[in-house]
C-alpha cells in the first residue's frame, strides 16, 4: 500500500494509540483497595501524569511499527530519500554513433560560440560535446536526451571499434565517448568509413534477432521500433592502404549504404570539415548524400554558418521515439524516518519506566 499523505495516517495512528492508553488507565484497579481515601495526602505533580507514559509509549511505537509496513511514500518536495527506481523503457529507437577517430581529428577549425562568436575548437571535441548533448539532452539547444532509447557508440580509423554496445545506460556512453582521444599511430590511422558502417549495421541486425526471439520465449524484451546510425567525420573514405586487398576493410560506403538500407537503417552523415565544400570533392559528396537519402537519412557539414548543434537538434526531431521519455517514479520513501520515530519514542518510555517513574516491587 503506498499512501498519498503519510503525515495523515501517522496522526491518526497516533490518536489510536492515545485512545488506547488513556482506554486502559481509565478501567485500571486499584492497587490497594481501601475504603477511604481522606487519610491520604493528595499529591499533585508532573510524576503522577508521567506514570502513564512508560506504557502508552510502548503503544505508540507498536503502531508506528505497523505504520512502517504500509510502505509511506511523498513526493521529492516534501523531503525523505531512497528514490524509486526508474521505469525500464521497454520500446524505442536503436541508435549508434559513429565518430572519426582517425589522426586528422585533432586538428582546430572555426566553430560559432553561444554567445555568436567565432573561435577555435579540436573537431574531435566538438563532435563529443555535441553528442553528449545529444544523449543526455540540453534545454538550450531544445534536445530533451534519448531516455527512452538504446544508444551505442563506435570509433573507427584504420577499423571500427566497438566502445559501447546498444544500452539504456546513457551516462556510461558518455563517459565512454569523453575518454576517447584521436589515434596518432600511422599502422592504426585511416577512415574505413564504409566498414565502419557495415560492421554497425550487422550489430543492430543481431540486436533486433535476439530481442525478437526473447519475446518469443515470452523473456522481457526491447522493442526497437526503428535504428539509425550518426555518424561525425572530417574526411571521406579513405581506408589504409595496408587494407587494399581486405573485403571489408576496403569497402566502398555505397556498397555499406545499400546494406543499411536493405536492413532498414537510416544513415546520417555529419562533416566537421570545411573540405566537404571544395570543389574537388563535390561530386563525391554529392553522390554519398544521394546514397544517403535513399537510406532515410541525409548528409549534413557543419560550417560557422550552420553550427553543428543545430544539426544535431533537426536529427533530433527526425528521430523521435514512439514513445516518451521514461519518467522518473516521482515518490520517496518515509520508511527510515518512521523506524526512527519508533525507536525514539521506545527509547524515551524505556527511559521514562527505568529513571522516572520506577515501579515498587
Amino acid at each position: 500500500m503506498h499512501y498519498n499523505s503519510p503525515l495523515f495516517i501517522f496522526l491518526f495512528t497516533l490518536l489510536v494509540a492515545i485512545f488506547f492508553a488513556w482506554k486502559r488507565w481509565k478501567k485500571a484497579p486499584p492497587a490497594l483497595p481501601v475504603t477511604s481515601e481522606a487519610l491520604f495526602v493528595k499529591r499533585r505533580g508532573w510524576k503522577l501524569y508521567a506514570v502513564f507514559f512508560p506504557e502508552a509509549s510502548y503503544w505508540i511505537a507498536c503502531l508506528i511499527l505497523l505504520f512502517a509496513l504500509s510502505d509511506p511514500r511523498g513526493s521529492p518536495s516534501q523531503g525523505g530519500i531512497f528514490s524509486q527506481k526508474r521505469a525500464v523503457p521497454r520500446k524505442g529507437i536503436a541508435l549508434y554513433f559513429l565518430l572519426d577517430q582517425s589522426g586528422s581529428m585533432i586538428e582546430q577549425v572555426s566553430v560559432t560560440t553561444p554567445s555568436g562568436e567565432i573561435d577555435k575548437e579540436r573537431k574531435i571535441d566538438i563532435a563529443k560535446r555535441v553528442i553528449s548533448q545529444f544523449i543526455l539532452g540540453d534545454e538550450a539547444l531544445n534536445m530533451p536526451g534519448r531516455e527512452n532509447d538504446l544508444i551505442g557508440l563506435v570509433a573507427f580509423a584504420r577499423v571500427p571499434n566497438v566502445i559501447s554496445p546498444l544500452t539504456l545506460d546513457r551516462q556510461k556512453v558518455v563517459d565512454s565517448l569523453m575518454a576517447l582521444q584521436p589515434i596518432q599511430e600511422a599502422r592504426l590511422n585511416g577512415t574505413a568509413i564504409g566498414y565502419a558502417i557495415f560492421k554497425t549495421v550487422n550489430m543492430i541486425v543481431a540486436t533486433k534477432y535476439f530481442a525478437e526471439r526473447n519475446s518469443q520465449n515470452s523473456k522481457p524484451a526491447y522493442v526497437i521500433d526503428n535504428q539509425a546510425i550518426v555518424i561525425v567525420t572530417d574526411g571521406l573514405q579513405s581506408p589504409n592502404p595496408a587494407d587494399k586487398f581486405s573485403q571489408f576493410r576496403f569497402m566502398p560506403p555505397d556498397e555499406a549504404l545499400d546494406y543499411a538500407r536493405a536492413n532498414g537503417v537510416r544513415i546520417y552523415y555529419v562533416g566537421v570539415d570545411p573540405i566537404f565544400a571544395r570543389a574537388e570533392t563535390a561530386d563525391e559528396v554529392r553522390r554519398l548524400k544521394s546514397e544517403l537519402q535513399k537510406t532515410g537519412g541525409d548528409f549534413f557539414l557543419a560550417t560557422v554558418s550552420l553550427p553543428i548543434e543545430e544539426i544535431f537538434a533537426k536529427i533530433d526531431t527526425l528521430e523521435k521515439s514512439a514513445l516518451p521519455p521514461a519518467t522518473v517514479a516521482n515518490e520517496v520513501s518515509y520508511i527510515p524516518y518512521v523506524l526512527l520515530l519508533a525507536l525514539v519514542v521506545l527509547l524515551f518510555g524505556v527511559l521514562a519506566e527505568t529513571v522516572v517513574v520506577r515501579r515498587v516491587p
